[in-house]
């Protein structure tokens, strides 16, 4: 399923309807949305022009990676985890909405997974339901942080339906060039332009090149976001892109 990454500040430009009209032109049905309190003040999620789409969450990355156990016990980290489930709660559609994460950046295997088990367990207290996807991770310094085979480590150990993964292939490829495997644990993708300084905007002629070849089966299968964040020509470069998605990657299938 193609998806995008829902960017609210095109609304500085157009009406919503509008920004939506445009996405399902090209056959966008699912969007991802960063849980983000503002944009809840700003926007009612459950209003009618939203009735076609479906979505899902990306919890904000830096809860993620500064996590340690000490750390989810104090106050401040508990009131944000809180306003992330309350996000979700009030906006979600349907009944096991995806929630995109960074695994925690402890070196400490056993932290991680408890920062992972503290998810499961104080969605499960609420009802909420969802189901989370780590994604793979390149860091700052062009190694691989969480690989696949990484995420496997962190997920198996609970063999849950609601732990699985989220492949950002840019992320991956920018590292270790094409990346396979583990198909059968992803449930949701990541991928959008970059070049060897930049990243998060429109395709280059190159990144098509390597997207061509794979893209198509992960759209087939799962929701796959294009994460182009805003900038000058935003929506002109957007449609252009799903364009070139929906009629050389996927119809190439």
């Amino acid at each position: 399923m193609l998806s995008v990454l829902y960017e609210e500040k095109i609304t500085l430009e157009l009406e919503e309807v509008e920004y939506l009209h445009h996405l399902k032109s090209k056959d966008v049905r699912h969007f991802e949305l960063g849980i983000d309190a503002e944009l809840y003040k700003r926007f009612n999620l459950k209003k009618n022009n939203w009735k076609d789409f479906d979505f899902a969450y990306h919890i904000p990355y830096h809860t993620g990676e500064t996590y340690l156990p000490e750390f989810i016990k104090e106050q401040q980290s508990k009131k944000a985890y809180e306003a992330y489930f309350t996000f979700i709660d009030r906006t979600r559609f349907k009944e096991t909405p995806t929630v995109v994460v960074h695994a925690g950046m402890s070196k400490n295997t056993d932290e991680n997974l408890a920062y992972l088990d503290y998810l499961l367990n104080r969605t499960e207290q609420l009802g909420l339901g969802v189901r989370f996807a780590l994604e793979t991770i390149r860091s700052k310094d062009g190694t691989t942080a969480y690989t696949r085979d990484d995420i496997r480590v962190l997920i198996n150990p609970f063999r849950s339906s609601r732990l699985k993964m989220c492949a950002d292939l840019t992320h991956e490829y920018r590292t270790d060039g094409v990346v396979k495997g583990y198909e059968e644990d992803i449930i949701h993708t990541h991928f959008h332009g970059f070049t060897e300084t930049t990243a998060h905007h429109s395709l280059t002629k190159e990144n098509k090149m390597l997207f061509e070849e794979h893209l198509g089966g992960y759209v087939k299968k799962v929701p796959t976001v294009l994460e182009n964040l805003y900038e000058e020509g935003y929506l002109e470069k957007l449609l252009y892109d799903l364009d070139w998605i929906n009629h050389s990657a996927v119809k190439k299938l």
